[in-house]
């Protein structure tokens, strides 16, 4: 076996794209910040799952199981949330190398996989959950790839079905989808038949018991929750009017400057003025202001160019963001498209040329994965339209963009008959590539700095202290997540005030210990940028005067940490009554 039949076998394939994918995010535990947002909500029915198996079917269980999982083994946040995003990173990139592999040529769909590893929204996504949206996708196109038979069909169903009851919501379009054409293709194939035979409905029965057993599963769990029924409609719908105000509010903040709020907090003021009501459905808002809404649909829809380049380049021409994420700006993205444009031209002229050949060969053994694959990018259209074309929203389209981009390359090598000379620089080009492509992290001497991390672990040492009754800290940003990420066991959690958003109302309540008595504070954490403030250190000086105690001091190459309790706030479990002094280097 020479080395250019060996590497394309199987082991070796996923072994040398697991080490691309390794070497691309090597480096994202020293360098990554612990995940903020919806991240850290997930976090707290995560720690909950993971100490007497509480869930939530509202907010994406099977995440919740998947995050607490990780908690069984570490109690420590940072760690948990770092290795579960590692570990989802190379899943995910194996099975679309598996994907890959079932619907081009080995050569070709390792190249397309790579593609995909390299990619920095695919490990670099601002939220896990997301990432894990795919992975119910690709696994129901590999079932559906194999030998055709009612069962993988149900099989695949049903992975969807599950995957829209326990995961996320937004694929249910491509469940229907999928559900109408198996139904369609299973009525047909019976009535082609005898419908007086037992075949019949036994492909009938094969096709539709996983999906069923999948709602039995779901109304089970339902009838168990301690939630009622109203209760759990009820969640879901202020989910989703929650998710109706926050997109639209982002949408309107990029296309006006007369609301400059904040997006995901205020966003209930803008959404009163313009449809009538704080918190209103999408049905809602379009019937109370039709013009508006199709303005936001409008604007979503002339972002699909950006968020698809943002997808498949990880750059864009545009200097508007289709997403939420910050964005590269080069006009390069325009190149990369013209040239995916080019091939994929070229490759749909080679095949309608050839179509016997490619239908027979590669189309029609491989339909119901392809079809599979279309279903979830036309949920995706829908959300590009109504929510915004975000990349993390879009990995379904992401992988069908490359499975197609291989699959016009393939035939245009067919057609240039080089399918030796590629066999042969096959291996030479997986070395090149596993030498060129860079690690995504920078190295430790020049990491960046991780302010919810470094507060995190300066704070969980007296988590018991937060958590106690009408606790309220004074952090430096990042006041939600530092209380979820710092919850009790029972559910108790902190409740906490910005630093940033006080700052300029100090001077003018008398200073900053009548400002945090104003607003019932009761801790204050320091960070080094804090103590940057003048007024800042001017209060410290005086902290002790004015019934605050140091419980913890950290000094470190760039300064002092603090953290100050007002006398008299008890812990649940008690802290050390001596300030806790540490010296880092």
């Amino acid at each position: 076996m020479t080395i250019r039949e060996w590497v394309v076998r199987p082991i070796p394939a996923y072994a040398s794209l697991l080490l691309l994918q390794l070497k691309v995010i090597w480096g994202m535990w020293w360098a990554r910040d612990l995940t903020s947002g919806d991240t850290s909500s997930y976090f707290i029915t995560a720690h909950r799952w993971s100490l007497d198996g509480w869930y939530d079917l509202i907010w994406s269980p099977l995440y919740t199981v998947y995050y607490g999982s990780f908690l069984l083994w570490t109690s420590d946040a940072y760690r948990a949330t770092i290795a579960h995003r590692l570990v989802l990173v190379l899943i995910t990139t194996l099975l679309v190398l598996a994907l890959m592999r079932r619907l081009l040529e080995p050569r070709v769909a390792w190249l397309a996989a790579a593609w995909w590893a390299v990619q920095p929204v695919n490990h670099n996504v601002l939220y896990e959950v997301h990432l894990l949206g795919v992975v119910p996708v690709v696994l129901a196109c590999l079932v559906q790839l194999g030998p055709a038979s009612p069962h993988r069909r149900g099989v695949a169903l049903a992975i969807l079905l599950a995957a829209t009851l326990f995961l996320r919501n937004e694929l249910l379009v491509p469940t229907l989808l999928l559900a109408a054409t198996t139904a369609l293709h299973e009525l047909r194939a019976w009535r082609q038949g005898d419908p007086q035979t037992r075949a019949g409905w036994r492909r009938l029965l094969a096709a539709s018991s996983p999906s069923v057993g999948v709602i039995l599963v779901f109304v089970g769990l339902v009838a168990a929750s301690p939630r009622s029924l109203a209760d759990l409609s009820g969640a879901l719908e202020a989910k989703h009017t929650q998710n109706v105000c926050q997109i639209y509010a982002f949408g309107y903040q990029q296309r006006h400057e007369d609301w400059q709020k904040s997006p995901w907090t205020e966003c209930p003021d803008l959404m009163s003025r313009t449809f009538g009501r704080a918190l209103p459905t999408m049905t809602q808002a379009f019937r109370a202001n039709p013009q508006a809404m199709l303005g936001h649909f409008a604007w979503n829809v002339s972002l699909i160019p950006s968020g698809l380049q943002v997808l498949v380049f990880g750059v864009t021409a545009s200097g508007i963001r289709p997403g939420y994420e910050p964005i590269v700006q080069t006009p390069w993205a325009i190149a990369l498209s013209m040239l995916l444009g080019l091939l994929g031209l070229s490759g749909v002229v080679v095949v309608a040329s050839e179509w016997s050949y490619w239908w027979s060969n590669w189309i029609r053994p491989r339909i119901w994965g392809w079809l599979t694959l279309a279903f979830a990018c036309a949920g995706c259209l829908g959300i590009m339209v109504m929510q915004r074309p975000r990349a993390e929203y879009l990995f379904a389209v992401e992988i069908a963009i490359q499975a197609l981009a291989g699959f016009c390359l393939q035939a245009i090598i067919r057609r240039l008959g080089v399918e030796t000379r590629m066999a042969q620089a096959f291996p030479l080009a997986i070395l090149l590539l596993l030498i060129a492509v860079p690690s995504y992290y920078p190295d430790k001497t020049h990491r960046g700095p991780r302010p919810l991390r470094q507060a995190y672990h300066d704070l969980a040492p007296f988590q018991g202290l937060l958590a106690a009754r009408d606790v309220m800290i004074v952090t430096p940003g990042y006041t939600f997540e530092l209380c979820a990420y710092l919850s009790r066991p029972g559910g108790q959690r902190c409740e906490a005030l910005s630093y940033y958003e006080l700052r300029d109302k100090a001077t003018a309540a008398g200073g900053w210990w009548s400002l945090l008595d104003a607003r019932g504070a009761t801790m204050l954490y320091v960070n080094e940028g804090m103590q940057a403030d003048p007024s800042m250190r001017a209060a410290l000086a005086d902290a002790e005067a004015a019934g605050w105690e140091v419980v913890m001091r950290k000094t470190t190459s760039k300064g002092e940490r603090l953290l100050l309790r007002r006398r008299g706030v008890r812990s649940v479990e008690g802290v050390r009554a001596d300030p806790l002094r540490v010296t880092w280097s």
